[in-house]
């Protein structure tokens, strides 16, 4: 069993998606939608309780999956390497004895959300078309 810990409310159908791409069984893996980077960074969030009580013996692996976001934002958890210092030290923290493992949405310039890193994989002609049918619908 796996647990995987988001903090978007798409992300668990992205992730759902990546299963079924992969064959893989949904009833090995529980999901928890923290709601936010914030939350998800929170250790004392009472999401890591009830894992702590009701899974930690029952699973053998842990994912955590947040956005790079934009470097930028006065938000010191925000940017990709912002990111991967506050997840390493939250693991560190939690001290479940399960493998957890993370991995930071982002395009290709370590920035950004799952959009970001969806458009990322596209080539240049179907980034193209995104642009074109944006540029139709901003009002």
């Amino acid at each position: 069993m796996v647990i995987i810990a988001f903090e978007g409310k798409t992300d668990k159908e992205f992730l759902n998606s990546l299963l079924d791409t992969y064959e893989l069984p949904h009833n090995e893996v529980t999901y928890f939608n923290f709601e936010g980077k914030d939350n998800i960074l929170n250790v004392s969030h009472s999401y890591y309780d009830e894992i702590e009580k009701n899974y930690i013996n029952k699973i053998d692996n842990m994912l955590i999956v947040v956005d790079a976001d934009n470097r930028a934002d006065p938000n010191p958890n925000r940017g990709y390497e912002a990111s991967e210092i506050a997840l390493n030290q939250l693991i560190a923290d939690l001290g479940f004895d399960v493998k957890i493992q993370y991995h930071i949405m982002c395009d290709e310039n370590r920035e950004g959300h799952l959009e970001s890193f969806l458009l990322s994989v596209l080539n240049e002609e179907q980034k193209e078309c995104f642009k074109k049918f944006k540029e139709c619908y901003t009002f």
